[in-house]
C-alpha cells in the first residue's frame, strides 16, 4: 500500500488571494490616496512589501514537494512534522480533534518520548503539531477526503496490530 496525498489547493488559493488583495490595497494607496494621508508612500510600499512577502511563502510552500502526506506499508509520514515515518505499530490511539474551522488527525503514540528521542526532537521541539503524546495532522492542509485517510489508517493500524500486537 503507498498513498500519497499533496498540498491542498485551496491552502494555495487562499495565499495567493490575500497577497492579491495586499497588493491592490498598496497600490491603492500609492496612486489613489489623496494627500490628507501622512505617508502614504511609506504606507503603500510596505503593503506591496507584505503582499511579495505573502506571495513568496506561499509559491515556495506550494513548489517545495507536491506531497504532504504520505501513507505506506511502512507507516505514516506527515511533511509538518518534521519527523521520519512513524511506524503503523506505535499508534495507540486516532481521533479527530478540533472544531468546526480547523480540524485535525490525533495520532496518539505508544512511548512518545522514546520516539521523539530517536528522531531527535526533544520534548517535540518547536512545532506546533507535536502535542505530547501525540501527533497531529491538520486537514485543511491535505488535498485528501478525510474519511478516506482516516479508514485507511485504521485498516494500516488494525493489520500492523494482528500482526506483531503489543505486550
Amino acid at each position: 500500500m503507498m498513498k500519497e496525498y499533496g498540498i491542498a489547493k485551496a491552502k494555495l488559493q487562499h495565499g495567493y488571494l490575500l497577497s492579491g488583495v495586499l497588493a491592490i490595497i498598496g497600490l491603492a494607496f500609492l496612486f489613489v490616496a489623496g494627500q490628507e494621508i501622512p505617508n502614504r508612500e511609506l504606507a503603500g510600499g510596505a503593503i506591496l512589501l507584505a503582499a511579495a512577502v505573502v506571495f513568496y511563502f506561499n509559491w515556495r510552500n506550494g513548489q517545495g514537494s507536491d506531497i504532504i502526506l504520505r501513507l505506506s506499508d511502512q507507516g505514516i509520514w506527515y511533511r509538518g512534522w518534521g519527523l521520519e515515518t512513524v511506524p503503523w505499530e506505535r499508534i495507540a490511539k486516532l481521533d479527530v480533534k478540533g472544531g468546526r474551522m480547523q480540524s485535525f488527525l490525533y495520532l496518539e503514540l505508544y512511548d512518545f518520548e522514546k520516539f521523539l528521542a530517536q528522531n531527535g526532537k526533544a520534548q517535540g521541539g518547536n512545532s506546533r503539531l507535536i502535542k505530547p503524546p501525540a501527533i497531529l495532522i491538520p486537514f485543511s492542509d491535505v488535498q485528501a477526503d478525510p474519511a478516506e485517510v482516516i479508514e485507511t489508517i485504521r485498516d494500516a493500524c488494525q493489520a500492523a496490530r494482528s500482526a506483531s500486537p503489543r505486550p
